[in-house]
């Protein structure tokens, strides 16, 4: 592969990975679809889990850190199916997602919607809350 990527144009190199991440963002949303099926069917603790994200990382070899965002996502798309309509529309990213998990409730969860788009992984993790943030 890297030999071919090589020989392609700059163009089509840009092109080419473009593509690659387009993909790349559906096959995350199937793969999220498909945790939070294995989350309502209770499967890993069938498997003897304490909880998802160590199933998501023994079973699929996924990291810790990606395990935890992709079982904490998946809670919350169930119940709020918004959070993936705004992940498929590139409004907001799984991580975000994991972070507002514990926290989207019934109540806030149209202010939830209107502090995710466009705010950066380091803007939401920032411990001090901003004014006017739900979370």
């Amino acid at each position: 592969m890297d030999i071919v990527l090589k020989t392609l144009s700059s163009n089509d190199l840009v092109c080419h990975v473009k593509s690659l991440i387009a993909a790349q963002k559906k096959y995350e949303i199937e793969i999220l679809h498909g945790i939070a099926e294995i989350k309502r069917r209770r499967l890993y603790v069938n498997f003897g889990f304490a909880n998802l994200a160590d199933y998501c990382q023994e079973v699929f070899g996924l990291s810790e850190d990606v395990s935890w965002k992709r079982s904490r996502a998946a809670m919350a798309i169930g119940p709020y199916p918004k959070l993936l309509e705004m992940l498929k529309e590139g409004k907001t990213h799984i991580s975000h997602i994991a972070l507002v998990a514990n926290r989207i409730s019934q109540a806030n969860q149209v202010e939830i919607y209107k502090f995710l788009p466009g705010k950066s992984q380091r803007g939401s993790c920032h411990p001090e809350r901003s004014e006017g943030s739900p979370i």
